[in-house]
């Protein structure tokens, strides 16, 4: 009986100790649950915010060009 008595009063000592887990796990589930909530999470493309998604080709044909323009002086410095 005594021996059930001292395990008790041992983990009433704990008591606060899981509160203040089960408080800051609860705190972290908000915080996540208002970042998911947030404007900037979408699952519609059309409302996307990231604008390198709509590029246009004309970029593609600038970057072409520069790889290009590489590759020739690259070819020309190493035949010196």
């Amino acid at each position: 009986m005594l021996r059930a008595i001292n395990k008790s009063y041992h983990l009433s000592q704990l008591i606060p100790q899981f509160f203040f887990i089960c408080l800051g796990m609860g705190g972290a589930f908000l915080y996540l649950f208002r970042l998911a909530r947030g404007p900037h999470v979408t699952l519609k493309p059309s409302y996307s915010l990231h604008s390198f998604n709509k590029i246009n080709t004309r970029f593609d044909n600038i970057y072409i060009n520069y790889l290009m323009h590489y590759i020739i002086v690259s070819d020309s410095v190493d035949s010196y």
